[in-house]
C-alpha cells in the first residue's frame, strides 16, 4: 500500500507501507494502519515533499526504509528508525508516531533553511 498525506493536491509527504504476509505478521512489533492514520492527521499540514517508508515486517523493512528520507522497520524488542538511509535510532511503540512526527517535522524544517539558504545565495 502506498498512501500519500497531503492537505492540498500535491503529494507532500509520500509514506509506503506495507501490511505484514500472515507468516510474517508474527514478526510485526507494531500497528502499521493505527500508525499510518495518526501519522496522516498529525501531517496533513506539511507541504515539503519527503519519503517516509513504515513498514512492520523486520525481515523488508530496511530495505524500504534505507530508500526512504525517514523509515521506520518493525523490530523486537524495539523498533528501528532509519535517517537519510542509515539506521538512526530504536523506538519503542509508545513513543513510536511521536518521536517519528518530530523527526518528520525537523527534517522539514532542515530541508526550507536549505531551500531558503540557496535561494538567498541565487
Amino acid at each position: 500500500m502506498s498512501v500519500s498525506i497531503s492537505s492540498s493536491p500535491c503529494v507532500c509527504v509520500h509514506v509506503v507501507s506495507t501490511s505484514s504476509p500472515a507468516r510474517a505478521a508474527r514478526a510485526q512489533n507494531f500497528d502499521v494502519v493505527k500508525t499510518m492514520n495518526e501519522l496522516e492527521t498529525r501531517l496533513e499540514d506539511v507541504l515539503t515533499p519527503m519519503d517516509v517508508a513504515v513498514i512492520g515486517c523486520v525481515v523488508n523493512g530496511p530495505g524500504e526504509a534505507k530508500e526512504a528520507d525517514i523509515g521506520l522497520t518493525g523490530g523486537t524488542p524495539n523498533n528501528l528508525i532509519y535517517q537519510d538511509g542509515k539506521p538512526d535510532q530504536k523506538v519503542d511503540n509508545l513513543e513510536l508516531v511521536d518521536r517519528l512526527e518530530k523527526m518528520i517535522r525537523d527534517k522539514v524544517a532542515a530541508k526550507q533553511a536549505a531551500e531558503a539558504n540557496t535561494i538567498a545565495r541565487g
